[in-house]
């Protein structure tokens, strides 16, 4: 997955506007994150305290994934106990699961 954040700040912004109305869902102070293949959009959910570190500023993390394909397919994954998504937003493809904790 690529990000489509070139213009900034404002971009961005503009993006999450536009985003399915599932993503509003999202963790607080994430963002739903469009992809350049079969993922349209990726978003983190959940918000838990099961991993009490704040390596963000926060003890709260996402202990879910959401996605939504091209096709309009939506997928989603729970992390189990005590599992959670140590950032903001999807990683790109490749970068795979190893930042999930």
């Amino acid at each position: 997955m690529r990000y489509s954040f070139c213009g900034g700040k404002t971009a961005m912004q503009r993006q999450q506007t536009s985003a399915p109305a599932p993503a509003a869902q999202r963790i607080e102070g994430s963002i739903a994150a469009t992809g350049t293949r079969d993922i349209a959009w990726a978003w983190l959910a959940s918000p838990t305290v099961r991993y009490p570190h704040a390596s963000m500023g926060s003890n709260t993390h996402a202990g879910s994934l959401h996605v939504i394909s091209r096709t309009g397919a939506a997928y989603s994954l729970q992390l189990p106990l005590p599992r959670v998504f140590e950032d903001l937003q999807p990683a790109p493809g490749g970068y795979g699961w190893r930042w999930a904790r």
